[in-house]
């Protein structure tokens, strides 16, 4: 494996630059010995770039590095025997990261599709000892997310830890729910007009101790994704910053909705949650929302 001289490895997922630097740390300590691999401070940048490798070609630096002007001179005239690698962000605007896209290299690990997300359940798992089937794959996503993958990851930790066979069931069982996915459990009812399962539902909620406020924000979100979808092109709702991965599964809810209807959901979430602000039991609040299912 070959190690750039400055490297900057930024996404939007940490957990993948996470992945990427323990990638380079074991490849280089490999090759190099682990005494060559250092985590100096911007102060003591200067003295680790004069000092040559212990018993060994390079030496790799990982840096959390101040984002100045300063910083920027002092990593550009890194030697050949250092690889200075930095994974704090950066402001594209300023010095050094303009540095480094002129003289170093830029790694940008763009985050998982629901595929790729997938995919890297799969991969984990084998790495964990056990072996996960792609529908038992896609439920961790659906359940989880897209949103954090360090989350997932401690997720299978648990499913790992059962020690039998991994099925859709265990992931139902083991998986802890996310805000997100509960509020769309609940959405989903709405949609179905199914009021006994949407107060089963809040009732489990309040039971396990969520907190219900999120879960109302998060309904009142879909809501207003719902009426988006009625209303806009995809491109314009993805122009307004909502993930591509909510809009495919809020979709299909559509067509069971009217803008007159999302408009009357939308006006009882936000006293929902003014009621909820105001000291009224949040699962009481919560169950008003049953009332306008029609």
């Amino acid at each position: 494996m070959d190690f750039p001289r400055i490297l900057y490895i930024q996404s939007e997922e940490p957990f993948l630059v996470k992945e990427k630097l323990a990638e380079l740390k074991t490849a280089f300590i490999e090759q190099y010995m682990e005494v060559n691999f250092k985590e100096p401070k911007t102060e003591q940048l200067e003295v680790e770039l004069e000092t040559y490798p212990f018993f060994a070609e390079k030496k790799m630096l990982l840096l959390d590095a101040k984002d100045n002007e300063d910083t920027a001179k002092l990593i550009a005239d890194t030697p050949d025997f250092c690889s200075v690698i930095i994974i704090n962000k950066l402001d594209k605007r300023k010095k050094l990261y303009k540095m480094i896209k002129k003289v170093g290299e830029i790694c940008e690990l763009k985050t998982y599709n629901e595929k790729e997300m997938t995919d890297w359940v799969i991969k984990i798992g084998r790495k964990m000892g056990v072996n996960v089937p792609r529908d038992a794959a896609r439920r961790v996503v659906e359940i989880c997310g897209l949103g954090d993958m360090h989350f997932i990851y401690n997720e299978m930790v648990k499913v790992a830890s059962m020690k039998t066979d991994v099925t859709v069931e265990l992931i139902d069982r083991v998986v802890q729910k996310t805000p997100e996915y509960n509020a769309f459990v609940l959405t989903d009812a709405i949609s179905r007009k199914d009021k006994k399962g949407a107060y089963q539902i809040i009732k489990v909620l309040a039971e396990q101790n969520e907190y219900l406020p999120l879960v109302l924000s998060m309904v009142n979100r879909n809501f207003a994704v719902l009426r988006m979808v009625k209303t806009m092109r995809d491109t314009d709702i993805k122009a307004t910053g909502v993930h591509p991965y909510t809009i495919k599964l809020l979709k299909p809810h559509a067509s069971k909705f009217t803008v007159e209807h999302l408009d009357e959901l939308l006006a009882i979430c936000q006293q929902i949650d003014f009621d909820m602000k105001n000291g009224c039991d949040h699962r009481v609040s919560l169950e008003r929302i049953i009332g306008v299912i029609q």
